[in-house]
């Protein structure tokens, strides 16, 4: 076998491999979703108690979406490792054709980037929005006929660190976007290439108009739908290209 097979051999390797901890990531996804939306259904239409005060409805809203926080995130993390195998097999498919494929390893870049801080942008997020719903912290804000005078610095504190995380976490969507777009643009390329599985070509597309998809508002299921294929095709086709390739049969 070639030097130059190896170097394509390992890429698909790694990239099947990236793609087996994205699936669990989605997977995760959508059974924790539905769970916690059976749960909040349960807790507001059965079980919620008669003259709540209005920090105690908050607080034990933020405890029932806890499981549902810490399994996006966990979610999340499987995302930035799958990019992370991602971009070492970029590595060797930009050895194997850098002029053709070498556009994924900038786009893994910035994917990864990109759901590093939109991670760590929803972390952040999520201390402080506990911080703020616990009752000591809503007794100093809320008065028994209404909000004391200094509701208002408080109130444009709290926008505040609202816009700085909601800034960051815009600027790691833009990130994994145009990470992801050149990302598939290597895809389609590297199922052009001989020997290599056509379904990496169809994966690339698929990918590519998920990724335009989310952001059109309406179509986020559609566009979710797309992405998923698109990662089980990659897994999927990578598996048989590799086997192809060892075999040498094209």
């Amino acid at each position: 076998m070639s030097g130059d097979a190896e170097l394509l051999i390992e890429g698909l390797r790694r990239l099947r491999r990236g793609a087996s901890l994205q699936i669990i990531s989605y997977v995760l996804i959508v059974f924790l979703f539905v769970v916690m939306l059976f749960s909040i259904y349960v807790r507001l239409f059965f079980n919620l108690p008669p003259n709540v005060h209005p920090p105690s409805v908050i607080t034990d809203f933020f405890s029932l979406i806890t499981m549902l926080f810490v399994g996006f995130i966990i979610s999340e993390l499987l995302i930035v490792l799958g990019y992370y195998f991602w971009f070492s097999a970029t590595s060797y498919l930009k050895r194997y054709d850098s002029s053709r494929l070498g556009v994924g390893r900038v786009g893994a870049v910035l994917a990864t980037v990109g759901f590093v801080l939109i991670v760590l942008s929803l972390c952040v997020m999520y201390i402080y929005l506990m911080f703020i719903s616990s009752p000591s912290t809503w007794e100093q804000s809320w008065a028994p006929f209404g909000m004391p005078p200094n509701i208002a610095p408080m109130f444009m504190y709290m926008m505040s660190m609202f816009g700085l995380f909601f800034a960051s976490m815009v600027i790691g969507v833009i990130l994994a976007f145009i990470g992801s777009i050149l990302f598939s643009i290597m895809l389609i390329r590297l199922g052009e290439v001989e020997g290599v599985s056509k379904s990496l070509n169809t994966a690339g597309i698929l990918l590519l108009v998920g990724i335009i998809l989310l952001a059109v508002p309406g179509v986020n299921v559609v566009a979710g739908v797309l992405l998923i294929v698109a990662i089980i095709l990659i897994y999927t086709g990578c598996g048989e290209s590799i086997a192809r390739l060892k075999k040498g049969v094209f």
